[in-house]
C-alpha cells in the first residue's frame, strides 16, 4: 500500500503533462505558432467569405460577410480536369460575380492563415485572416476593396480592423461591386 504513492510520483515525474495543463493563452499561443496553416492549399470555395483547404478542413474569413454563393456555380473544365477561367457577364446575378471573383482570387492557391483572439466564430466555424502567400496580398481585404462583401468586424477580432475598414470604404467611395449594384 506504501509503493502506491511512490508509483504515482514517478508517473507525474514521467509525464510532464499530466503534472501541468496547459492555460488557455498558451493553448492559444501554440495554435498561433502552429506551421499547419503557414503554407496550405485552398481547394475550393464555398462562397466568397468561406474557403476549403487540402484536406477538407473549412475556413471562414475574418471581418466580411459575402452574400451566399450561386447555387450552380459555372465552373467549366478542360480536357485535362482543370478548371477554365471564369468569364463574368453583365447578366450574371452579384452573388456569382462574387463567387468568381473570390474563386479567381483563392483557388488553388497556397495561403498563410492568421488567426486572431478568438480562433472560432459563434457558429463554431474557424475564422481567418487569409494571406495568398506569392502575391503577399490579405484576401480578406481584397474582397472588400472590390466590393464583393460587407464589412463584419466582431469583438475581440480586431488585429486587421484598420485595413479592412478601409478596404471597405474604397469600394464604396468608388463604388465598386455591392456598392455599385
Amino acid at each position: 500500500m506504501k509503493l502506491l504513492p511512490t508509483v504515482l510520483f514517478l508517473c507525474i515525474l514521467a509525464c510532464p503533462a499530466l503534472s501541468t495543463a496547459a492555460a488557455p493563452e498558451e493553448l492559444f499561443s501554440s495554435f498561433q505558432n502552429d506551421t499547419t496553416y503557414q503554407n496550405v492549399l485552398i481547394e475550393r470555395i464555398i462562397s466568397a467569405d468561406t474557403i476549403v483547404l487540402e484536406g477538407g478542413k473549412k475556413i471562414k474569413l475574418i471581418g466580411i460577410k459575402a452574400p451566399q454563393a450561386p447555387r450552380r456555380p459555372k465552373v467549366e473544365y478542360d480536357k485535362n480536369g482543370l478548371p477554365l477561367e471564369q468569364i463574368v457577364l453583365p447578366e450574371n446575378t452579384f452573388e456569382e460575380k462574387a463567387f468568381a471573383f473570390a474563386y479567381k482570387l483563392l483557388v488553388g492557391k497556397r495561403v498563410r492563415l492568421e488567426f486572431d483572439a478568438t480562433k472560432s466564430d459563434e457558429d463554431f466555424m474557424t475564422v481567418a485572416y487569409v494571406f495568398i502567400i506569392d502575391t503577399k496580398v490579405l484576401a480578406n481585404t481584397e474582397i472588400l476593396r472590390y466590393g464583393y462583401a460587407n464589412l463584419q468586424i466582431q469583438p475581440p477580432n480586431f488585429k486587421y480592423a484598420d485595413q479592412l475598414r478601409e478596404a471597405y470604404q474604397e469600394a464604396r467611395r468608388e463604388k465598386r461591386g455591392m456598392q455599385n449594384e
